[in-house]
């Protein structure tokens, strides 16, 4: 695993330490639970575009399409299942297999809760769709850091074809 994948997986699990530890105030708790789902959003998006980063810079001899390679996962933002799986399979059918299979049915689920409930936070932070209880942003966290950790693995194992 790179270090930056690392520091993002370390990352959620810090916020996640630190905000179990709060007692009593449920609002701040709530808070904080929409802090940690757009943190897992933001990770995941970060990591992906590290990891292509990191793969083209170490794999492209040609610099021009290394350039290509990381410039085109600069417009992976807002990621949901369908926008990974479509970002892989213009990359490599393979990867975007691996991934699909490796990914469990919960994890899907939970990448498509952070997904609307970041929306939900950053298009109105009040509204009561953008609600999460701390329990279920920790098993978001939980599924995200899993999902990061599973593409590090397929890009840094598998080839591409």
């Amino acid at each position: 695993m790179s270090p930056q994948t690392q520091s993002s997986i370390n990352r959620i699990q810090d916020l996640i330490k630190r905000t179990s530890q709060i007692q009593g105030d449920d609002q701040l708790r709530s808070d904080l639970a929409k802090y940690l789902v757009v943190v897992c959003s933001a990770s995941l998006e970060v990591s992906i575009k590290q990891m292509i980063s990191n793969y083209a810079k170490a794999r492209c001899n040609n610099a021009v399409i290394g350039k290509m390679f990381i410039a085109n996962s600069k417009h992976l933002i807002d990621l949901d299942a369908s926008k990974i799986f479509n970002y892989f399979d213009k990359i490599s059918s393979k990867w975007k297999n691996l991934i699909e299979k490796e990914l469990l049915d919960e994890e899907l689920e939970h990448l498509e809760s952070v997904h609307t409930i970041r929306n939900n936070i950053v298009h109105d932070y009040y509204s009561k769709s953008s609600n999460v209880s701390f329990t279920n942003a920790r098993s978001y966290a939980k599924s995200i850091s899993s999902i990061i950790i599973k593409i590090d693995k397929i890009i840094e194992t598998e080839s591409p074809s």
